[in-house]
């Protein structure tokens, strides 16, 4: 399973390391290949690491591509390496990013299991809350430094909210950032709700479980609503609190799982359709 850091972090060079390149290739010292070229992506392959490889700017390759997302490309995939510039850009590409200031999400689910290569920096990121709150819901983690995977660990949710549930039918281009866009939601509530899911490997046709039309108590959604009803046969039940001690419990008397797991997902099609809603919410203590 793919970690919310690989996914939410774009290791992009430092500031210094694309300044010295650009002297580099505009004074000369490195003569310019103006040639385009085919490469083959490697498994484990960044747009940055073949960037750097190429001396090429990150963003020249997702252009020459198409590339929505510098985040997510494919193995085996044949790209077309563009000819070096003075000055390549490696910025405007990149995913606008803004620091959270929420202190909870709306609806649930309230737990997550820790993926390998997760931060507790990272997952607050993909459920977009600050991570003073993430830390506050965990006061049982001794060391907020040390996570494994497999570990459970609480998502603050805010009491007496609530979302409707249903399945969404992966399009092609799907991808869970936009996704979540679409339906209001957070990356994490996305992961969370569809464990065992790679989201880097979504097939045309594939179900995954969704959260929409999120509301506060008081009743103001977090977002876009949702779309076309229709069965949904991930989730039977109902959610119950409080807040982020909640857990889904299911219609045939057993109760829901509280290790959710997943990754993060980006770029698509905005034709989403959706299936029959249930009513995922955070009761009040």
């Amino acid at each position: 399973m793919i970690s919310l850091f690989t996914l939410l972090v774009a290791a992009a060079p430092t500031p210094e390391i694309l300044s010295e390149r650009s002297s580099e290739l505009c004074n000369g010292t490195i003569v310019l290949n103006e040639k385009p070229e085919p490469y083959v992506i490697q498994r484990g392959d960044t747009l940055t690491s073949i960037a750097d490889h190429f001396k090429r700017g990150i963003c020249d390759i997702a252009k020459a591509n198409s590339i929505k997302n510098i985040n997510l490309i494919e193995a085996d995939a044949t790209i077309t390496i563009p000819g070096q510039v003075c000055i390549p850009d490696n910025t405007s590409c990149l995913p606008k990013t803004e620091t959270p200031t929420k202190t909870n999400i709306l609806g649930g689910p309230a737990t997550y299991v820790v993926q390998q290569g997760d931060t507790l920096s990272a997952i607050a990121a993909a459920f977009q809350i600050t991570l003073a709150a993430l830390e506050a819901a965990n006061s049982q983690i001794p060391n907020f430094d040390l996570i494994y995977p497999g570990q459970v660990i609480n998502i603050p949710v805010a009491q007496g909210s609530q979302c409707t549930i249903q399945s969404h039918i992966i399009k092609q281009g799907d991808i869970y950032y936009d996704l979540a866009n679409h339906y209001g939601v957070t990356v994490g509530q996305i992961q969370a709700l569809n464990p065992g899911v790679d989201p880097t490997k979504l097939q045309v046709g594939q179900k995954i479980t969704i959260a929409a039309s999120c509301k506060s108590a008081s009743g103001s959604s977090g977002g876009k609503g949702s779309e076309k009803s229709g069965e949904n046969p991930y989730w039977k039940g109902k959610w119950e609190g409080p807040g982020a001690g909640g857990y889904w419990k299911g219609d045939k008397g057993n109760s829901g799982d509280k290790g959710h797991s997943g990754d993060k997902g980006h770029s698509g099609d905005k034709g989403h359709s959706g299936e029959k809603k249930k009513s995922c919410k955070a009761k009040g203590s």
